[in-house]
């Protein structure tokens, strides 16, 4: 055989090896059965499509691969979602793909038989959207699958609280004379009166404070401490609830002495929410 035919038989042999790998791909894309997820939580990560206004939205995003071969999804960018949210008359609200800057670059999600890819979306803050209904739209780049669900921002009612201060001894007795040494709990009530789940936004994990002051002197002698995650937290309150912070004063003062004989005067608070609590107690 020939030079010629020799390198035009190679040729041959890497074409249809090259065909029948393409062909062998197509034919797996086309066995690949792929399940959308699309899910929307609250804060407390509870799933729902109601949210009050001024409240983070959720979004979960995922695919699940149904079928016994492994899925390969190509992009020809780094962007591999398009998250998009409309108003009740289609009208595109925001494109959450626009706070981001994405590589020209090619990339590939593989999904295992019977795996499973996430796919994450960053929190919507519902203070961007009027109360109304809308809806959100994930739609996977470079790949012929989209879904859509439906959702509403309602309006959040007032907040109907009530706040109370007791001061208790170690059988959790109210008292407001004790024993030098003497355990005393502070415990800060907040109810929700209302008849709406209240949702109540704190800048840090830190939810309350309570502080003693010397009343001859207006010092500050004591404050609650602990060490407070710089993360924004919430707390649900449903109706009629009332939840219950009690922290313990073992009288040591802040700069490491003992209290004295003598009344105090103690506020406690929840931060951001309610008014202050003041109350007194006497030490023997």
């Amino acid at each position: 055989m020939s030079t010629r035919q020799n390198i035009l038989s190679a040729f041959l042999v890497l074409a249809t090896l090259l065909n029948f790998s393409c062909s062998d791909s197509s034919q797996n894309n086309q066995q690949v059965q792929l399940l959308e997820k699309l899910t929307m939580t609250d804060v407390l990560n509870e799933e729902t499509t109601s949210f009050q206004e001024g409240i983070p939205i959720f979004f979960q995003f995922s695919l699940e691969n149904l079928s016994n071969v492994e899925a390969i999804l190509k992009f020809k960018s780094s962007l591999q979602i398009e998250v998009v949210i409309r108003d009740s008359n289609l009208n595109q609200i925001r494109r959450l793909s626009d706070n981001f800057a994405f590589l020209q670059v090619l990339t590939e999600v593989l999904i295992a038989p019977f795996g499973m890819a996430d796919f994450p979306i960053a929190p919507m803050n519902t203070e961007q959207l009027a109360v109304g209904n809308y809806s959100v739209t994930v739609t996977v780049v470079d790949n012929d699958i989209e879904v859509t669900r439906d959702f509403t921002v309602v309006k959040a009612e007032p907040l109907l609280l009530s706040v109370s201060l007791i001061v208790k001894d170690s059988f959790d007795q109210p008292v407001n004379i004790f024993n030098q040494g003497e355990i005393i709990t502070f415990e800060l009530q907040l109810k929700n009166e209302g008849l709406q789940k209240a949702i109540l936004v704190f800048n840090d994990s830190q939810t309350h404070d309570v502080i003693i002051t010397n009343p001859q002197t207006s010092e500050q002698i004591w404050e609650l401490e602990g060490v407070y995650a710089a993360v924004v937290t919430y707390i649900a309150i449903e109706p009629g609830e009332t939840i219950i912070r009690s922290d313990n004063f073992d009288q040591v003062l802040t700069n490491g002495g003992i209290i004295q004989s003598g009344t105090y005067d103690v506020k406690a608070w929840y931060k951001n929410h309610a008014e202050v609590q003041e109350d007194a107690f006497t030490i023997q």
